[in-house]
């Protein structure tokens, strides 16, 4: 809980500025492009989740991500599969990940096989996503 309270206040931080800049620059996220400082059995790193997102404005998407080994990810929703995403974790910051050049961001927390977190966007919409890993 005290990641995804954490995770929201440096989201919101950063929708602010997305437009205006890239949030892990083009080496990708982490240090050195580095996706994940955790142990692979903590990661999500070359997992697949599927569950709903809602945003306050109270759209909900079906959505399915694989966060990929080389820091990026690919998500599909309302049948088209997008890769634009990058993602970046560790025990700190839980699992952050951007769509769309920094147009959204997402803050989670793994528990097992259940990615659960908030995201933000260049609108100022914020929103909860609730992940299964699909197996």
């Amino acid at each position: 809980m005290k990641t995804l309270i954490a995770g929201l206040a440096l989201a919101a931080a950063l929708s602010g500025a997305a437009a205006a800049q890239q949030p892990f620059g083009s080496t990708g996220p982490g240090v050195g492009g580095q996706c994940s400082t955790l142990p692979a059995d903590s990661s999500v790193k070359g997992r697949t989740f599927t569950g709903s997102a809602t945003w306050s404005s109270g759209e909900t998407k079906t959505w399915t991500i694989t966060f990929n080994p080389d820091c990026t990810a690919t998500y599909s929703y309302n049948g088209k599969t997008y890769r634009n995403a990058i993602w970046s974790e560790s025990e700190i910051t839980g699992v952050i990940w951007d769509t769309n050049g920094g147009f959204s961001f997402y803050v989670g927390e793994l528990d097992g096989k259940a990615l659960l977190g908030i995201m933000v966007n260049v609108r100022h919409e914020i929103g909860l996503f609730d992940f299964s890993e699909v197996d």
